[in-house]
């Protein structure tokens, strides 16, 4: 792949924002990727930051369900002749829960690792 600004110079890596080949002398090295210098820059912080602000918020969801769901089971085994729904619905959210906290720790991990070597 050739750089998309100097088309007789070999690309380094690819602009997370616009997808472009860039080579050494255009591409900048942001946090989590490359970016085209002076211009893709600040969309690619900005990619950056949405990333992080959704892994978060997927995983304070995760713990609001699981806490949820414990709640609910709790409600249902202090009323246990008439609570086994609540038992079952509780089981369901913190299951939800420890899903969605699992797979945003599991997703953060893979978004850290995504870092290039160049």
């Amino acid at each position: 792949m050739r750089c998309y600004y100097h088309s007789n110079v070999e690309a380094v890596g690819v602009c997370k924002s616009c997808q472009r080949g860039l080579c050494a002398a255009c591409a900048t090295d942001a946090p989590n990727g490359l970016a085209c210098r002076g211009r893709c820059e600040a969309r690619v912080a900005a990619i950056d930051a949405l990333i992080e602000r959704n892994l978060s918020s997927y995983r304070r969801t995760g713990l609001f369900l699981a806490f949820a769901g414990g709640l609910m089971m709790l409600v249902g085994l202090v009323t246990l002749r008439d609570g086994w729904p609540f038992v079952i619905l509780g089981l369901a959210f913190a299951s939800w829960g420890v899903f969605h906290i699992v797979g945003g720790r599991r997703m953060s991990g893979k978004h850290l690792a995504a870092k290039p070597s160049a």
